[in-house]
């Protein structure tokens, strides 16, 4: 988990990237929490669900290779 901080820590610079970062977050998920993939997503005001990131990229079956509008829990 250190290791984890500290190469977070070392992104954290001006010119960051924020796709590359995202990716490299979702990289980590899988290692650290021994999964066969991740991602993350982020909801907009009305509650819309939107894929940023995923590991592995498109993966089959996941619902991952076309973002879809959702909503996120508890928003009406």
């Amino acid at each position: 988990m250190t290791d984890f901080l500290v190469e977070l820590s070392d992104t954290l610079v001006a010119d960051l990237d924020v796709d590359a970062l995202l990716h490299w977050v979702t990289e980590r998920c899988v290692r650290v929490l021994d999964v066969q993939a991740a991602g993350i997503m982020l909801a907009d005001d009305r509650g819309v669900l939107q894929l940023l990131a995923a590991v592995p990229e498109y993966t089959p079956g996941c619902g991952c290779s076309k973002p879809r509008p959702r909503r996120a829990p508890g928003v009406s």
